[in-house]
C-alpha cells in the first residue's frame, strides 16, 4: 500500500518538475492556461511576442492591466 503511494507522489512530482523547467523559459505561460478557446473569437497565438495586440486586448478585458 505505501508503494503505491509512493509511485503515485512520485509520478505527480515528476511531472510537476518537467512542467517547470519548460515554463521557466515561457513567459506567456500563465495566459495559456487561463486562455479559453470557446470564449476567445482567436486561438492563443503560436508566437504571442509577435501578436502582442491579441494578448493585451485579452489581458485588458480580463482586468489584468
Amino acid at each position: 500500500m505505501k508503494t503505491l503511494l509512493k509511485n503515485k507522489l512520485k509520478k505527480i512530482f515528476s511531472k510537476t518538475i518537467e512542467e517547470t523547467r519548460h515554463q521557466r523559459g515561457d513567459p506567456y505561460h500563465l495566459i495559456k492556461n487561463q486562455w479559453d478557446p470557446i470564449e476567445n473569437s482567436q486561438p492563443f497565438p503560436r508566437n504571442p511576442a509577435e501578436n502582442k495586440d491579441i494578448v493585451g486586448k485579452w489581458k485588458c478585458e480580463k482586468g489584468h492591466f
